[in-house]
């Protein structure tokens, strides 16, 4: 049960004032309470004493020159805001100065055998984490002040009692008792819950800064009311989660937050495994853009994603989206090796999850989806399909087994993915529930859905996030958000200047533009071919071509060139030239290939062997190579791959290349296909994609699902590779993959050397 104790649930309704008072007068009367006068930071320029969040200043213990009134964020100390050096108000900026106050305090050291005494046993039985126990015992060592529970504030909740009209209580004296309101919203028999420490165990989860209160002010502040309680048995403690080398600060705005997050379009299920996964359970950890970006490519998309999707697709496509039987003989020593070995790490999971250590659980629901696409690859359903269909379904049943199991072990940490992949599955989350007769079934995957069972069309699940992506993102949410308020509001400023000068040329009539001399006319389109290919250059490591080759380009050159001209030089659209149109001549093959899907099946694979290589004479990142690929002669092709082949390495290698694009000049070197490489999510890696061994040059590469006849020629305008590009990419396994499903041959598919998760184009 979660909820917010400073909702309304808890501060704005009767009930919860009530039990807050009930127990504050619980406590009163059974003398567990001191009235004290104190000073107090009052901000004259405000007209009213300081909350603590509104005052900061130099921490006395570490130095840090911007802590606040209650705790430091640097050292993690808990502070009073009259001990900071220096404070001063953040509504104002000035000085505050001190004045009286009367103030209520919870009498600790009276509470303090009988604390230490729930602290000795409990943090025993319970296994608190050493970083729970280590805080704990350093405030019962340091010996227990009285600590204060009421504020000069507005807003809160009332104190009851006379000349405490103008104040309410502590928020951390408040919101801990609002767990127990917020229940009580769930549930009427809240006793039931709250007030029956034998049948009920109490499980919080925080951060190590938050321990003090729950293991020793909340207990203290029930054991004191001399009721019976449910005290908090286990806890499980956090360390820090910093963010890109700085630590998250929501008060001075550093970082990404919730709202944030909804803003940045990455899918929820990635934000809920990527904090899980990265959870600093023994010590602190830090949030970067670019690790999220690779554990969501490497390990959702193409561990978790790529085995899910591989598993559905083939049973979708091959046996008409029925699960097939388990065959009694046929596979069942494979797929009993695979119950023998997925069914000991479920054990560990759940063992895991009772323990509180969520992030091992999320490795090990991981290993399991390792763990099925190396039971796929090893045992190559598609070549089983050819040779003996029923051996084919064993593996399959075991799979869809697998495929079910996961969507019920990641639930805890990805709820939205369970509900999609259940969803695909065809099944009700009530026949997967983590049940003991569920788990044992583990062991005997294939038994987990029935056979006949029919399954729905499968989706992707994940999908990639970009270089481009994290660098965006790292700069939107770089600094504090009051620099990055300043950030936009000076761009905009920019913007409304440029804006604004620009006004006079709106001015200027229809067609005077188009008076410019011809020559200028002419030599417009050159510079912008000029500026095209610069660009392009820039980026070709990632493509592996030239500019000229790469398909932005070539589609820009080929729509110029179909259309009889260049883009006009006022940047509007050239008129296009009538005439005859050759049937197939660069239109991308027949009107029905047009009308055809832009996916794998438009595009021409095939199988290569790289006879020679040699720099292109005209530009040092270039190799020309002399491809065999089953034709009457070699293929000439272009390729930027020089920065990361060797050109010894070049030589006689095997190759999967795109063969119906549009040639293109590239410096004075004509290209008539491309050389298919995988990239690392770093840009530093650059690997070909090979065929298994003992495919022959020429032989098709296909995708399962997608055997039909690519066009003859891809049309540039339609931009069809483009659009497959994105869901080119290495699996976990080192499998090219579309969409998660490999790029095979007859012989097997095709694979990287070493990159995970990497584009492939």
């Amino acid at each position: 049960m979660r909820g917010d104790p400073s909702t309304a649930q808890h501060r704005h309704t009767d009930w919860g004032v009530l039990r807050l008072q009930g127990i504050f007068n619980t406590l009163d009367k059974a003398g567990q309470l001191v009235e004290q006068t104190i000073e107090q930071l009052y901000s004259e320029a405000a007209g009213k004493f300081l909350a603590d969040r509104f005052v900061t200043g130099t921490c006395p213990k570490c130095k840090f020159e911007d802590a606040r009134g209650d705790q430091c964020d640097s050292c993690g100390n808990l502070l009073n805001p009259t001990d900071l050096i220096n404070p001063k108000c953040k509504l104002t900026g000035t000085t505050p100065v001190l004045r009286t106050t009367k103030h209520i305090f919870l009498d600790l050291p009276k509470l303090s055998p009988q604390l230490q005494a729930y602290i000795t046993d409990t943090s025993n039985k319970g296994g608190w984490s050493n970083n729970c126990v280590q805080v704990t015992n350093s405030w019962m060592r340091d010996g227990l002040k009285v600590r204060c529970i009421t504020r000069d504030l507005k807003w809160g909740t009332a104190v009851p009692r006379a000349g405490y009209e103008d104040k309410v209580f502590y928020v951390w004296f408040d919101a801990p008792i609002g767990y127990i309101s917020i229940t009580a919203n769930y549930v009427s028999d809240w006793r039931a819950w709250w007030q029956n420490p034998d049948d009920v165990e109490l499980v919080q989860f925080m951060g190590k800064d938050n321990v003090p209160f729950h293991t020793v002010i909340f207990p203290a502040t029930l054991l004191g009311t001399g009721e019976k309680w449910t005290l908090m048995k286990n806890i499980s403690v956090t360390e820090y989660l910093n963010y890109e080398g700085t630590m998250f600060s929501k008060s001075r705005g550093v970082g990404v937050f919730g709202d944030h997050a909804k803003e940045t379009g990455i899918p929820v299920e990635t934000w809920r495994y990527y904090l899980l996964a990265n959870r600093p359970e023994q010590s602190d950890t830090d949030f970067k853009w670019s690790d999220l970006a690779a554990k969501n490519n490497n390990e959702l998309l193409a561990n978790l994603g790529n085995f899910i999707n591989r598993g559905l697709s083939f049973v979708y496509t091959k046996f008409e989206g029925v699960v097939p039987s388990a065959h009694a003989e046929k596979g069942r020593e494979a797929v009993q090796e695979l119950g023998q070995q997925v069914g000991p790490l479920v054990d560990t999971y759940v063992a895991a999850l009772e323990a509180r250590k969520l992030k091992d659980g999320i490795r090990i629901a991981m290993a399991i989806s390792s763990v099925g696409n190396k039971f796929f690859q090893d045992h190559k359903p598609w070549e089983a399909l050819k040779a003996d269909k029923e051996l084919c379904g064993s593996y399959l049943a075991a799979c869809m087994g697998l495929v079910a199991l996961l969507s019920a072990l990641v639930e805890p940490y990805m709820p939205s993915i369970t509900t999609k992949v259940q969803q695909q599955l065809n099944v009700s989350a009530e026949s997967l529930h983590l049940t003991d007769d569920f788990l044992k079934k583990s062991y005997d995957l294939s038994s987990i859905l029935p056979p006949g069972h029919q399954i729905n069309k499968p989706e992707v699940l994940f999908r990639n996030i970009t270089d481009e992506e994290v660098e965006q993102l790292r700069n939107r949410y770089r600094g504090t958000q009051s620099e990055r308020a300043s950030a936009s509001n000076a761009a905009a400023a920019s913007s409304s200047t440029t804006s604004a000068q620009a006004v006079p040329s709106k001015q200027v009539k229809a067609g005077k533009q188009s008076k410019q001399h011809p020559k200028q006319q002419k030599a417009a389109p050159d510079a912008n071919a000029s500026a095209a290919s610069t660009s392009s250059s820039a980026s070709q490591a990632a493509s592996h071509q030239s500019p000229a080759s790469q398909p932005a380009v070539a589609s820009s050159s080929a729509s110029s060139s179909a259309a009889g001209g260049a883009p006009a030089a006022n940047g509007q659209s050239p008129v296009k030239k009538e005439g005859k149109k050759k049937d197939g001549g660069g239109s991308g093959g027949s009107k029905k290939a047009d009308d055809r899907p832009a996916d794998i099946s438009r595009v021409d694979l095939r199988v290569g062997v790289i006879k020679k290589a040699w720099r292109h004479p005209e530009a040092d990142s270039l190799y020309v190579e002399e491809v065999e690929i089953g034709e009457e002669a070699p293929r000439q092709v272009v390729s930027g791959l020089v920065k990361y082949i060797p050109e010894a390495e070049m030589q006689m290698r095997r190759c999967v290349l795109v063969c119906n694009l549009k040639p293109a000049n590239m410096r004075g070197v004509k290209s008539h296909a491309m050389v298919l490489a995988a990239t690392s999510l770093d840009g530093l890696q650059v690997e070909l994609v090979e065929p298994p061994v003992d495919s022959a040059p020429g032989d098709r590469v296909t995708v399962q699902g997608y055997e039909e006849e690519p066009d003859e020629q891809l049309n540039p305008k339609k931009k069809i590779f483009e659009q497959v590009t994105p869901d080119l990419k290495t699996s976990a396994m080192k499998l090219a993959c579309y969409q998660g499903i490999p790029l095979s041959t007859s012989k097997g598919p095709c694979t990287v050397q070493s990159i995970m998760g990497g584009s492939i184009k």
